[in-house]
């Protein structure tokens, strides 16, 4: 949807009732111009029949990875060269399936698109959704592969020592796959991608989607393929890293972070959201930018922030939220996740986020 037409949806939800003349009379645009915006918004399905009825599901997809996670810890000191006595410990993830988790908890109707394996795991995730607003019919299952899995080894504090990440089965999230799903695309209200699908894959959604489209990089090197995609971004969520790799500035003061940040937004993004770490965040639209401190927390893990924070952006969106309200809602829910004792606090609900951002 163009920004014209996104601003008549939102006036035709607030009064099913309006007329033409008065969308055009609160728009200072012409009524003939109207009309046409109201006649592209029935033909994408997103009104229709007498008083501007809203039309069918409103929903989101999530396009990424699904892994499964397999962690150990010993009891005391790592030998390395050794069997060591610990914990081990396995649990779903992967950062679109995670996103996708956060953003049902947040009431966001959610479908998965990714690739698993036709193994057991494969089969018990299809059949099992952890959340009654993530669908995870649409995935695709691949025979005689296995279900991305990450394995890794910690030290007695719980830091990873090494690992092995095994994501080939996300080679099947093809631009075929893609084309497959083009109905259920071309209606979301928003699309979420991560960088673990390839690039021919990420070209081909623009093919057949317009709508906004929301980008996690991953990591420095699987984000190296958003180069030549950032103009079909909406809102792309960089770590510092990822943002000095992705705009070739590297970032020491505040001058340098923003020169960053409009780098990536002259290149066609239209908001971007750097996380800084225990800095904060820096938020830049082409009209509006602001640094906000991370919330106090009591941390109880460590790798469940960045995707809760991005189903933040995302539920943001889809609530007109403005920028600041989008910066504090986000990061209050990713001060919630990182208090779980898992990857996913199942505790969040939108209500606790919008109280613990002082939102009304």
């Amino acid at each position: 949807m163009t920004d014209r037409e996104h601003e008549i949806l939102k006036l035709v939800k607030q009064n099913p009732m309006i007329s033409q003349q008065e969308l055009a009379d609160h728009l200072g645009i012409a009524r003939s111009s109207v009309a046409v915006h109201i006649s592209n918004l029935m033909k994408k399905g997103e009104i229709r029949g007498k008083g501007y009825v809203i039309g069918g599901e409103q929903y989101v997809v999530v396009i990424g990875g699904l892994t499964r996670d397999i962690g150990g810890k010993p009891f005391s000191n790592l030998i390395m060269e050794d069997s060591n006595p610990g914990t081990v410990k396995t649990t779903m993830g992967g950062v679109g399936r995670n996103i996708a988790h956060n953003m049902s908890l947040m009431g966001i109707e959610t479908k998965m698109l990714t690739a698993i394996g036709d193994d057991n795991v494969g089969k018990t995730i299809k059949n099992h959704s952890p959340h009654e607003k993530l669908d995870f019919s649409d995935v695709l299952a691949v025979r005689g592969q296995e279900t991305a899995t990450y394995l890794y080894i910690a030290d007695q504090n719980g830091d990873m020592v090494s690992a092995i990440a095994d994501m080939r089965v996300f080679d099947f999230i093809s631009p075929d796959y893609i084309e497959s799903k083009k109905s259920l695309i071309s209606n979301a209200k928003a699309v979420v991608l991560d960088a673990n699908i390839p690039t021919e894959t990420m070209l081909k959604l623009t093919e057949i989607y317009d709508g906004p489209i929301f980008v996690d990089p991953v990591s420095t090197e699987k984000g190296r393929k958003l180069k030549t995609f950032l103009k079909y971004i909406h809102t792309l969520k960089p770590n510092k890293m990822e943002a000095e790799m992705l705009s070739g500035v590297s970032i020491v003061d505040e001058k340098t972070l923003k020169e960053a940040a409009d780098i990536l937004l002259n290149a066609g993004v239209k908001r971007v959201f750097i996380s800084l770490g225990r800095d904060g965040v820096y938020a830049a639209s082409h009209n509006k930018t602001i640094k906000a401190p991370i919330m106090p927390v009591k941390l109880a893990n460590v790798t469940g922030g960045g995707d809760c924070f991005m189903a933040g952006l995302v539920y943001s969106y889809l609530n007109d939220l403005t920028l600041e309200e989008t910066v504090k809602f986000s990061l209050a829910a990713s001060a919630m996740a990182v208090e779980g004792e898992q990857t996913i606090n199942e505790d969040i609900t939108v209500e606790k986020i919008l109280a613990r951002a002082g939102i009304q």
